[in-house]
C-alpha cells in the first residue's frame, strides 16, 4: 500500500509540474508528455487524465500522436466523450493508422452515448478504412439502435450504396441476413465488382481446381489461405449452389446417370434396422419418424459394418469410396467422385444424409431428408464452403496424394467413429448416444477401431457407458469446431455416428452406469438408490430461468404446491434444476448465473410451502439424481424443451408441460419432447399467457417458444390431479401401495384401486 500510495504522489507531483510548464510555455519535450499520459490512462486517475490533457492538447495542436495520448489518458480514466475531440483532431492531422483511430473514435462516442447518427458515422468510416473488417462491424451491431425505426441492415444497405467500390464485410453481413435475397438484388453491381477482384478470382480457381479434383495454382491458393474469412465466405454468398432433387436436376438437364440416380434412392437410402425390429412406437407419429429418419442414418451402419462406404458418383454411375471425411461445425462431409468431386453431407444433430453437393455444377442434390427447420440456409452453405476451402489450401499436399491414389471402393479401411459435441445431456442422449447404440445393436461395436469424442462427459465417459467399444482405442479431444483427425487418407475412414431415436436399452444402459456411482451428498435418494420407501406420489416439477420459465415461480409453485398437498397429503414433490455432468465438466462454468438463480428459485418455492419437509431440491445434485429421481416420479410438471426431456425421456410417468400459444398449432404428438424416447407417454401440454420473451443465446439463437408464461394454476392442478388418479401403477407406486399395507392403511388402498378401475374402463371406451 505505501509503494502505491508513493507511486502515486510521484506521478501526481510529475503531471502538475508538466501542466504549469505546459501553460507557462516552458520547453518540454513531446516524448515526455506522450509518456506521462500514458502512465496518466494506466492508473485511472480523471482529474489528473483532464488536466493534463488540456494542456498537452492546447500546447501540442499540431501533434497527432499528443492528441492521441491524450484521448487514451481520457479513455483510460472513463472520460469517453472527453476523449472524442482529441481523436476527431488527430483524424483531420492524419496518422500512419487512421483505421485503429477511426476505431478508438467511434468507440469513444458509443461509449459516451452520442448520438445514433453520431455513431453510425463513425463506423461507416471504420468500414471505409477497413472494408474487411468483420470485428469492427461486430461492434457497431452491438451498439447499434434503431434510428428512426431504421434497422441496422439498411444502414448497412445505404453506407454499401453511397461507397464507391464494394465493402466486402457490409456485403457479407448484408447477404447472410434474412433478406439476404433482397440485398443480393440490390447490391448486384458491388457483388460483381467484388467478384471481379483478385480476392475472388482466386478463390474461383482454387475452388474449380478442387471440384475438377485437379492440383491447385499455387500462387492463388498461397493468396486465398491469407485471405479474411469474410472475403472467403463473401465468395461463397455471392455464389450459392442451386437445390434441387436429382430427378429435378437430371430434368432440368444435368448429365446425371439415371441408374446411379436408382442406386441412391434404392439401395443407399434403404434402411438398414436390427432384425427383428423390435421398437416400440406409442403414436403413429413416431413411428412415421422412424420410418423417415432410418434410410437416411442407414450408411453410418453399413460403414461400421463394411468398414468402408461404397458410393456411387451421380455423373458417371462407378462406384467410388470417400477419399477424405470432415465433420464441419457438426456437418460431416464424406469427398468421393470420379472425374468431379461429390460431397455426401450428413447433417442435423443426427447425421442423417441430406446431400450430394456437386460443386463443378453449383448443385446440391436433396436426399430427402427432413428437418425441423431449414438445415442448410445460404449463410450456412456459405460458411461450410469457406471451412472446406481454408481447409483444402491449408493441407494441399495431402489433397494432391488423396486425389492422386484414391481407395479402392471396396477395400476395407480402419473405422474411426467421430462423436460431435454440442454441449447439451439432451442432445447426447437424444443424437449421440442413439447412433452408438444401433452399432451394438447391429453387433458391429468390435468393427470400430477408435472412437474420438470431446466436450462434457453428462453421464461418464464413453468407455465407462459403452464397455462394448472396449477394443478401440478412445481419444478425447480438444473441443474444436471442425472435427478433422485423418485428413484427405486413404487408409482410414472416419465415421460420423447419431440418430433420433432413444431406444430403451440405451436408458436402461445409462441408468444402469449412473446407480453404479457414489450418491451426490446432501441430497435424498430414491428407494432404487438406497432411499426410503415412498409415502405417496412423487410429482417432478422442472425448473427453469431466463427463458420457457414459469411467471412468479416462487409464489405460483408453492401456492401449486401447497393445493396438491390438500389433495394428496403425502405426495413428494421434487424441484429440478441444473443437474452437474458426472463426467468431464466443460460446461458448467458458463451456465454458473443460471445455477444460482435456479438456487435461489428452489430455495424460495421450498421456504413458501407449507409442507416444506415433503419438498426435495434437486437443483446441484448431478444427472446421477436426476435419472434415478425420474424412474421414480408419478407425474411431471416441466417446460416444454430440455427441462422436460430430463424427466420425460427417463420415466414412463404421464407429464404435463408448459408452453405458449404458439405451440398449440402443433399436434401433441408431433410437439418437442413427444416422440423422441422409446415407449414414453405423450405428455398433455397447458398453453400459458407469456409475460416477456426469453432471453437468447444471441444473434444467432432461433429457438422457437422461448417466451416466459404465466400459467393457471387451477387447470394445472386439475390435469395434474387427473393423471395421478388414471396413472397405471409404476414401480414406485408398487412400492409406495407395499408400504401402505405394512402401515395398516389396506382400506385407502382398496378404495383407491376399484376407482382406478372404473376411470381406466372408461377412458378405454372413450377410446
Amino acid at each position: 500500500m505505501t509503494d502505491t500510495l508513493h507511486t502515486d504522489g510521484v506521478l501526481h507531483r510529475e503531471v502538475r509540474d508538466l501542466v504549469l510548464a505546459l501553460g507557462e510555455r516552458r520547453k518540454v519535450a513531446a516524448p515526455a508528455v506522450i509518456s506521462a499520459l500514458i502512465r496518466v490512462g494506466q492508473a485511472g486517475d480523471p482529474v489528473l487524465a483532464a488536466d493534463l490533457a488540456a494542456a498537452a492538447s492546447a500546447r501540442f495542436t499540431g501533434r497527432a500522436r499528443v492528441l492521441l495520448a491524450c484521448a487514451g489518458a481520457l479513455e483510460g480514466s472513463g472520460q469517453p466523450a472527453s476523449a472524442v475531440p482529441h481523436l476527431r483532431r488527430a483524424l483531420e492531422l492524419g496518422t500512419n493508422n487512421d483505421h485503429r483511430t477511426a476505431r478508438r473514435l467511434a468507440r469513444a462516442l458509443a461509449a459516451s452515448g452520442a448520438s445514433i447518427t453520431e455513431v453510425d458515422d463513425a463506423y461507416a468510416q471504420v468500414l471505409r478504412y477497413e472494408p474487411e473488417a468483420a470485428p469492427a462491424l461486430g461492434e457497431w451491431r452491438e451498439v447499434a439502435r434503431d434510428a428512426d425505426d431504421v434497422p441496422f441492415a439498411e444502414r448497412l444497405s445505404a453506407l454499401q450504396e453511397d461507397a464507391e467500390g464494394p465493402l466486402p464485410v457490409v456485403l457479407h453481413e448484408l447477404l447472410r441476413g434474412p433478406a439476404g435475397d433482397t440485398a443480393r438484388q440490390v447490391h448486384a453491381a458491388a457483388l460483381a465488382a467484388f467478384l471481379d477482384g483478385d480476392a475472388a478470382r482466386a478463390c474461383a480457381r482454387v475452388w474449380a481446381a478442387y471440384a475438377a479434383l485437379r492440383p491447385l495454382p499455387e500462387a492463388d491458393a498461397d493468396l486465398v489461405a491469407a485471405l479474411p474469412n469474410v472475403v472467403k465466405e463473401l465468395y461463397f454468398l455471392a455464389t450459392l449452389p442451386r437445390m434441387m432433387t436429382p430427378d429435378e436436376a437430371l430434368a432440368a438437364g444435368v448429365p446425371l446417370d439415371p441408374d446411379a440416380i436408382t442406386w441412391w434412392r434404392e439401395e443407399f437410402l434403404s434402411p438398414d434396422v436390427p432384425q427383428p425390429d423390435d421398437r416400440e412406437f406409442v403414436t403413429l407419429a413416431q413411428r412415421q419418424a422412424a420410418d423417415a429418419d432410418d434410410p437416411h442414418l442407414a450408411h453410418q451402419t453399413r460403414a461400421v459394418r463394411d468398414r468402408t462406404l461404397v458410393l456411387r458418383d451421380l455423373l458417371t454411375g462407378s462406384e467410388c469410396a470417400p477419399f477424405d471425411t470432415v465433420v464441419s461445425f457438426g456437418k460431416a462431409v464424406y469427398s468421393f467422385g470420379d472425374d468431379e468431386l461429390a460431397m455426401l453431407l450428413s447433417l442435423g444433430a443426427g447425421h442423417r444424409a441430406a446431400y450430394v453437393f456437386l460443386p463443378a455444377r453449383g448443385l446440391l442434390l436433396d436426399l430427402g431428408a427432413t428437418f425441423a427447420r431449414p438445415i442448410l440456409p445460404p449463410h450456412r452453405i456459405a460458411n461450410l464452403s469457406r471451412d472446406l476451402l481454408q481447409r483444402l489450401v491449408t493441407q494441399r499436399d495431402r489433397y494432391a496424394e488423396a486425389v492422386a491414389n484414391r481407395p479402392t471402393p471396396r477395400a476395407e479401411r480402419t473405422v474411426v467413429l467421430q462423436m460431435t459435441i454440442p454441449e447439451n445431456f439432451a442432445h447426447h442422449i437424444w443424437n449421440f448416444h442413439p447412433g452408438v447404440e444401433r452399432l451394438i445393436d447391429h453387433g458391429v461395436a468390435g468393427n470400430v477401431a477408435e472412437v474420438r469424442t470431446a466436450g462434457t462427459g453428462f453421464f461418464g465417459s464413453f468407455q465407462e457407458l459403452f464397455p462394448e467399444f472396449s477394443g478401440a482405442r478412445i481419444v478425447d479431444e480438444p473441443r474444436n469446431g471442425v472435427r478433422d483427425p485423418y485428413p484427405f487418407s486413404r487408409e482410414y475412414l472416419v465415421v460420423a455416428v447419431g440418430g433420433y431415436f432413444i431406444r430403451r436399452s440405451l436408458v436402461d444402459r445409462i441408468r444402469e452406469r449412473v446407480a453404479r456411482e457414489e450418491p451426490t451428498p446432501g441430497f435424498p435418494q430414491p428407494p432404487s438408490a438406497g432411499g426410503g420407501l415412498l409415502p405417496g406420489p412423487v410429482i417432478w416439477i422442472g425448473l427453469r430461468v431466463r427463458s420457457r420459465a414459469w411467471a412468479d415461480q416462487e409464489q405460483e409453485a408453492a401456492r401449486f404446491i401447497d393445493a396438491l398437498h390438500l389433495r394428496y397429503p403425502r405426495a413428494l414433490v421434487v424441484l429440478d434444476g441444473y443437474s452437474y455432468p458426472m463426467g468431464n465438466d466443460l460446461v458448467s462454468e458458463q451456465w454458473q448465473g443460471s445455477i444460482d438463480e435456479l438456487h435461489a428459485v428452489a430455495r424460495a418455492i421450498k421456504g413458501n410451502v407449507r409442507r416444506g419437509d415433503q419438498v426435495i431440491d434437486l437443483v446441484g445434485s448431478t444427472l446421477r439424481e436426476a435419472v434415478l429421481w425420474a424412474e421414480a416420479t408419478d407425474v411431471y410438471i416441466a417446460p416444454n424443451g430440455t427441462s422436460q426431456h430430463k424427466v420425460g425421456w427417463f420415466s414412463d410417468a404421464p407429464g404435463v408441460v408448459y408452453a405458449p400459444r404458439s405451440l398449440g398449432d402443433l399436434p401433441p404428438e408431433l410437439r418437442p419432447g413427444a416422440r423422441e424416447s422409446e415407449g414414453r407417454p405423450v405428455p398433455s401440454t397447458i398453453l400459458g399467457e407469456p409475460v416477456g420473451e426469453g432471453e437468447r443465446r444471441g444473434r444467432n439463437d432461433v429457438r422457437p417458444h422461448l417466451e416466459n408464461l404465466r400459467i393457471d394454476r387451477g387447470q394445472l392442478l386439475a390435469m395434474v390431479c387427473e393423471l395421478l388418479e388414471s396413472r397405471p401403477a409404476t414401480s414406485s407406486s408398487r412400492s409406495r401401495q407395499a408400504s401402505l399395507y405394512r402401515r395398516g392403511e389396506k382400506l385407502l388402498v382398496t378404495r383407491l384401486a376399484p376407482r382406478l378401475s372404473r376411470r381406466a374402463s372408461r377412458l378405454s371406451s372413450s377410446t
